[in-house]
């Protein structure tokens, strides 16, 4: 005989998925921001610091959109939202992220975007 629940007592709902899944990109985003403050952030803040030559009161945010690959590499970025009217600073922003090599995402390649803000 074999010792054991019978019926739906041992399997995990399905509806618990999700949630895990929700939990495992929450701390994915974590880890991707530690990144970016600890190795990019300096590179992201030289794009504010050359449009704010040209204009020294600009401020507001700019979201770049990045793709990052199954291998953490960003593979494609775009500037999603861009609220300081510099078209450059978006352009430089978005440059800048595509050379980023990122945690590899759970899963396979994520998309995510990120705001920059002054």
């Amino acid at each position: 005989m074999e010792s054991g629940s019978s019926g739906g007592g041992g399997s995990v709902p399905t509806e618990e998925v999700p949630e895990e899944r929700d939990l495992e990109l929450e701390l994915y985003g974590s880890r991707v921001r530690f990144v970016i403050r600890r190795y990019y952030a300096a590179r992201a803040q030289s794009c504010f610091d050359r449009a704010t030559r040209n204009q020294p009161s600009l401020s507001g945010t700019v979201v770049i959109g990045m793709t990052i690959g199954a291998d953490g590499k960003v593979s494609r970025t775009r500037v999603a939202r861009n609220t300081t009217g510099d078209d450059d600073l978006g352009r430089c922003l978005s440059n800048n992220v595509s050379t980023w090599e990122l945690p590899p995402p759970p899963g396979g390649s994520l998309d995510m975007q990120m705001p920059f803000s002054r």
